[in-house]
């Protein structure tokens, strides 16, 4: 490959940008979590009496979307700690920190 003058990342640089993405995938999904709980305190209300009074078909519609959100986060989490695992490998095989 041809040297324009530029750096080019290292093993190093490119372990730390990736790690910066996990941290800003986590932060994001925080974000969500966090949105989605403020939906769920507005459906079931402070006191849990449900003040919009929903339909039982309301309410389990609710559940299935709170069960799609919850899976979607978890297989994100598993790729986040599969892209953690990864890093620390290629870090102990570059003799870096990790």
């Amino acid at each position: 490959m041809k040297n324009s003058g530029l750096d080019e990342p290292g093993s190093d640089d490119a372990i730390n940008d990736i790690l910066g993405a996990v941290a800003s995938q986590e932060k994001a999904i925080a974000l969500f979590i966090r949105a989605e709980a403020e939906k769920l305190n507005l459906f079931i209300g402070d006191k849990g009496t449900f003040p919009a009074s929903p339909s039982h078909e309301e309410m389990i519609e609710l559940q299935r979307h709170v069960a799609l959100i919850l899976d979607g986060l978890l297989q994100q989490q598993r790729l986040l700690v599969r892209t953690l695992e990864i890093c620390e490998r290629l870090a102990k095989h570059h003799g870096g920190p990790l």
